[in-house]
């Protein structure tokens, strides 16, 4: 559900660096739950990793990355 809220922020915002900024943290905070609270919430370390990259191709930028486990 949160990750449909940040598209929907996205979708209606302007394309600014705080918006950016706003989604990689976002990104970045869910990366640091463990594989078990993930499976739980019926989300994934793939479904992170495929946000950062939507998030390059969005944003035009590159080298945006983040370490997952495993």
């Amino acid at each position: 559900r949160a990750e449909n809220e940040l598209s929907d922020f996205l979708e209606s915002g302007s394309g600014s660096d705080g918006e950016l900024r706003t989604a990689l943290g976002f990104y970045l905070h869910i990366n640091e739950f463990s594989n078990d609270f993930l499976d739980e919430h019926e989300y994934s370390r793939e479904e992170i990793y495929q946000g950062v990259e939507d998030l390059s191709a969005r944003f035009g930028v590159s080298g945006l990355n983040i370490h997952l486990p495993g």
